[in-house]
Parts: C-alpha cells; sequence; structure tokens
C-alpha cells in the first residue's frame, strides 16, 4: 500500500507514503478516523474535500428537479432537528455529491466516510461550533435549491474552510499533547 519499502537480503523499511502513494494508501488512510490523521495530512485531505465538494454544489444546481430540492430540504431539517448528528450532516454532504451526477465524486466522497463522520462528529461536539454552521446549511440548502450556482460554491467553501480550520486546531492540539506525553 505504499506505506513500506520491502529491499530483498536487506530488509523492510518505513518508506516515505507520500512518495510511493497508490489509491491502496488513499484507501488505507481514509479507512481511519480522526486519531490516526496528522494535521498536515488532515489539511491535504480537506483541501480535496473542499475541491469536490465546491464542484458538487456547483453542479447539484443544474441537476435538479422538485423531489431533489423536496429532499434536500429533508436533509436540511434534519441537520436542524437532530442538532448536527453526525449522520445527518453526513448525509446532507452525500445527497449534494449525488445530485452532481458525477460517479467519480461519489467514490471519492465515499472513499473519505469513516474520516468524514469522525470529523463532523468531532468538530459538533462543540455546540458553538454548530450554531456557527446551521445558517450555513440552510443557506447552501437555498443556494442549490434556487441554482445559484456561485453562491452554493461560495457557501459550501466557507462551511468546509470553517470546519477544516477548526479541526486543524484541535488536531495540532491532540498532536502537541501526544508530543508532550511521550517527553514524559
Amino acid at each position: 500500500m505504499g506505506f513500506l519499502s520491502i529491499v530483498p537480503r536487506k530488509g523492510t523499511y518505513v518508506a516515505q507514503f507520500l512518495e510511493n502513494a497508490t489509491m491502496e494508501t488513499l484507501t488505507a488512510i481514509m479507512s481511519h478516523g480522526s486519531d490516526m490523521v496528522e494535521s498536515s495530512l488532515f489539511k491535504d485531505l480537506m483541501g480535496l474535500r473542499i475541491l469536490v465538494e465546491k464542484e458538487c454544489a456547483r453542479l447539484a444546481c443544474s441537476n435538479l428537479n422538485s423531489s431533489a430540492i423536496s429532499l434536500l430540504s429533508e436533509k436540511t431539517d434534519a441537520i436542524f432537528r437532530s442538532q448536527g448528528e453526525c449522520d445527518d450532516v453526513y448525509e446532507f454532504h452525500r445527497y449534494i455529491v449525488q445530485l452532481s451526477g458525477n460517479a467519480a465524486y461519489t467514490v471519492v466522497f465515499r472513499s473519505f466516510e469513516k474520516m468524514l463522520r469522525s470529523m463532523i462528529q468531532l468538530h459538533y461536539m462543540d455546540k458553538r461550533e454548530l450554531q456557527k454552521s446551521l445558517p450555513l446549511y440552510a443557506s447552501l440548502a437555498t443556494a442549490i435549491s434556487l441554482g445559484d450556482s456561485e453562491e452554493a460554491v461560495r457557501l459550501m467553501e466557507k462551511l468546509l474552510i470553517h470546519a477544516s480550520d477548526y479541526l486543524n486546531k484541535v488536531l495540532r492540539g491532540r498532536e502537541i499533547k501526544n508530543a508532550e506525553k511521550r517527553r514524559t
């Protein structure tokens, strides 16, 4: 998967996985929750997620019908009712990716599922963060429902950058705490 380098008659070494990365490497990384991701890699993965979901929001605006709008409204309402439960937030984002109509984006998004669920749960444990995000979810759903692709892209980016910034601070804090534990 790119994590080990095996040299015959010399041994097995930890590889520079970024130099030898494959799709299997990404899959292995994505199959772990937030505890396994360093903040620098998390930032890069969130950058990928932001690119994909912004494009999905743009594409979703042109793939709407009345039942899609109704279902998007239901998914938005579910986030508000559950106060940011992981499943509801994940399903909202998954549905927008699905609305894009792009199978490759759907595969990429689904490969992030375990990590996304872990990060959503970590993010919305802080209820202040949820209160900041709820209006963005409502506005994003409205922009998509109206077919306003520029606004949908802007709001998706704002929502995900906010989450990325918050979670990056949390992950860096964990790394510092773990480094201090190792020193003692």
